[in-house]
């Protein structure tokens, strides 16, 4: 289930996930950092997530991610400062388009069956 905090981040995650461009995507997460925690609080719950197995990977999404095994497990692990996650989080913003779709599917379907219950 996922927490409060990602479900109502996750359409700025799924926006951040869009930007192509490496360096607007660097931008927008410099310039979030400065005042939007939730987003890296939601970056780093999926990255929690994922290595506790809550979320199913599908064998093309592991070997996809297998480059950025480091950074999600220093995102799931809790950070010495808020401003050492931010900084890892947007030095490694190539990671997001990856991260986000693999979540989509799943959030989607829960959002969906709470909507529709």
């Amino acid at each position: 289930m996922p927490s409060k905090v990602l479900i109502r981040t996750f359409s700025y995650l799924e926006l951040l996930a869009a930007i192509r461009n490496k360096k607007t995507r660097e931008l927008v997460l410099k310039d979030l950092s400065k005042g939007n925690s939730a987003i890296f609080e939601s970056l780093s719950e999926i990255c929690k997530n994922i290595i506790l197995g809550n979320i199913r990977l599908k064998a093309a999404d592991k070997s996809k991610l297998k480059k950025y095994k480091n950074l999600i497990v220093a995102l799931a692990s809790k950070p010495k400062t808020k401003s050492i996650q931010n900084k890892l989080i947007v030095q490694s913003g190539d990671a997001l388009p990856l991260l986000i779709p693999i979540v989509a599917g799943i959030l989607g379907e829960y959002i969906g069956s709470k909507i529709f219950k």
